[in-house]
């Protein structure tokens, strides 16, 4: 049997004494619950925020119905006149620097990049810092990398890796030099070339060139760099041999290490040609009394 709801007038399958639909008959309970509750209770009353006004609604309302009207239509004019006129710059919420952007931008790059490195940390429980095993400093981690897989930090990382070097070059360093010359005798002439454009470079370097310099008189003379850097303190002091000035320049008063060509013991610094005269009498001071005494003899006898 089919009954007609007295409400919306739709056809429904059901007993005769049926009136509504079921989406009627929810309506129709619903208004009559509402009905008993405000005859017992009142009906509620709420303040508006706008003109303190009480009105009867929900919770959820905090305006009446013309403030709500006033305030609905002034929020869609600014909404309107914000999409008309999207903003080319935005201020960082984090850092406050100025960059480009539109109106739902917060953050700049750098900002919102830090930002989820913070929150993915937060999520999984990652530390931001590490502790360097060699000095005990803290350091904080850049973004995207993981502490735990640091040990060291720059500094100390540069010194521990120079000295794991040193010690596998200690173990076999047979390996490592026939290493070097077979990488030089692959392409011996593109090896030379490549050789005389670097020291070419080098030497145009004044600081590696001194550099250059000081690691020269170590290897030959068997001094320590402090050592090394002290001769070229000595720039300006007289000379022992003739009196005359040191000069750190390219000339007849160079400084230069003197040493015993037998003991290779470091004796002092001299100029150029004192080093030199002292070369060529073999540095014999019986030769050099001779030759003082002939020097004397003959300038006796002019």
């Amino acid at each position: 049997m089919t009954v007609a709801c007295v409400d919306c007038g739709s056809v429904v399958d059901g007993k005769e004494s049926r009136k509504r639909c079921d989406e009627c008959r929810k309506a129709n309970d619903r208004a009559l619950a509402r009905e008993r509750y405000l005859a017992v209770h009142g009906a509620p009353s709420f303040i508006c925020v706008n003109c303190n006004k009480s009105f009867e609604g929900n919770k959820k309302r905090t305006r009446c119905e013309p403030c709500k009207a006033e305030f609905q239509k002034e929020f869609d004019r600014k909404r309107s006149q914000q999409r008309r006129n999207t903003p080319s710059k935005i201020e960082c919420s984090d850092c406050g620097k100025r960059v480009d952007g539109d109106r739902r931008r917060k953050r700049c790059d750098s900002c919102v990049e830090t930002r989820n490195a913070d929150l993915q940390r937060s999520r999984r429980g990652t530390p931001d810092s590490f502790t360097c095993q060699r000095c005990g400093t803290t350091i904080k981690t850049s973004i995207g990398e993981n502490p735990g897989n640091r040990k060291w930090c720059d500094t100390c990382g540069e010194l521990v890796n120079r000295d794991q070097e040193r010690k596998r070059y200690e173990e076999n360093p047979e390996k490592y030099r026939s290493q070097a010359r077979g990488y030089y005798s692959r392409d011996i002439e593109r090896s030379r070339e490549k050789a005389r454009i670097n020291q070419k470079k080098r030497r145009s370097d004044p600081v590696k060139r001194q550099n250059d310099l000081r690691r020269l008189r170590m290897r030959k003379y068997g001094i320590s760099m402090e050592e090394a850097t002290a001769v070229e303190a000595m720039e300006g002091s007289p000379c022992p041999g003739c009196k005359k000035l040191l000069s750190a320049a390219k000339g007849k008063r160079l400084l230069c290490v003197d040493h015993d060509h037998e003991t290779g013991e470091v004796r002092g610094v001299l100029c150029t040609r004192c080093n030199t005269a002292l070369g060529l009498f073999g540095d014999s001071g019986k030769v050099l009394s001779s030759a003082i005494d002939y020097l004397r003899v003959r300038s006796d006898s002019w």
